[in-house]
């Protein structure tokens, strides 16, 4: 069952439904959209005082106007203009196969 087919089921049923976190194209129910910015810097923040220096942003496709959200989260935290690893997984990447190794050879150098 897809996303929108679960959403819809809820619906169906007239559960009350709240969604945060992404903006998806369902009427009938209220949308709470996070602080993208916070939430990259609040992670930010976490990774580098785990000792991590060199991050990436892993995500499937967002709309364009999304990402320098989280790009000006990781440069509030950081204090810097260098970004991080962006890395967009297609649909039928598996995170495991497709991103692990490419992952690993980025933070080698």
């Amino acid at each position: 069952m897809s996303f929108q087919q679960s959403i819809q089921s809820v619906l169906d049923w007239n559960i009350p439904v709240v969604y945060a976190n992404r903006c998806i194209p369902f009427a009938g129910f209220p949308l709470l959209y996070p602080d993208l910015v916070k939430a990259s810097r609040l992670g930010t923040e976490y990774l580098r005082s785990s000792g991590k220096r060199r991050l990436a942003f892993v995500h499937k496709q967002l709309p364009d106007h999304l990402l320098p959200y989280f790009l000006d989260g990781y440069r509030q935290a950081t204090g810097s203009a260098e970004k991080p690893l962006l890395l967009e997984m297609a649909d039928s990447m598996d995170l495991a196969k497709d991103c692990i190794p490419a992952l690993s050879v980025a933070t080698q150098h």
